[in-house]
C-alpha cells in the first residue's frame, strides 16, 4: 500500500483527518445537548418530552458510531502519516491513544455482553471530563502544530 501512491498523497490523509475531526465533533453534539436537557429540567408536555427523548436517542447513537468512526479514520490517519514521514508525532498519537481508551470504555458501557461491574467501571473511565479536555489539547496541539510535522512548505 505504500508504494501505490496512497501514503504519498498527502491531501487525502489529510482529507481522512478532517473528516474523522468533523465525526468526532458530531459525535460530541450529544454532551452539550444532555447538559441542556439538564439546564432545562423537567417538561410538562408529554409530546414535547418524546422529542426531546427521541433527539436524545438520535444523539446517542451519532454519539457512539460517529466516535467510533472517528476513531478508526484517525487510526488511519495516524499510521499512514508515521509511514510517510518516519518521525513520530507524539501529540497524534497521544491523541489516538485517547480516542481508542475513550471508544473502548463506550463499547463496553454499550454491550450486553460484558458484566455491570465491568459497565460501571467503564463508565466511570468514561464519563471523565478531564479524558475529553486532554482530547481536545492533543488534537488541537496537533492541528497547530501540523506544519511543523507536515511540511505545508512542500
Amino acid at each position: 500500500m505504500v508504494g501505490n501512491g496512497v501514503v504519498e498523497n498527502l491531501d487525502v490523509l489529510r482529507a481522512v483527518g478532517w473528516l474523522a475531526a468533523v465525526l468526532l465533533v458530531l459525535g460530541n453534539m450529544y454532551t452539550p445537548y444532555k447538559w441542556l436537557r439538564r439546564i432545562i429540567g423537567l417538561v410538562e408536555n408529554k409530546s414535547l418530552l418524546g422529542q426531546l427523548s427521541f433527539v436524545q436517542r438520535v444523539l446517542l447513537d451519532m454519539h457512539c458510531y460517529g466516535n467510533l468512526g472517528a476513531a478508526m479514520l484517525s487510526a488511519v490517519h495516524t499510521y499512514f502519516l508515521n509511514l510517510r514521514s518516519p518521525h513520530s508525532d507524539l501529540l497524534a498519537w497521544s491523541a489516538l491513544a485517547l480516542m481508542i481508551w475513550l471508544s473502548l470504555s463506550g463499547i463496553i458501557i454499550r454491550s450486553k455482553y460484558f458484566p455491570s461491574s465491568s459497565k460501571k467501571a467503564s463508565r466511570l473511565v468514561h464519563a471523565q471530563y478531564v479524558l475529553a479536555v486532554l482530547l481536545v489539547v492533543t488534537l488541537a496541539a496537533h492541528i497547530l502544530t501540523i506544519g511543523e510535522f507536515e511540511g505545508f512548505d512542500e
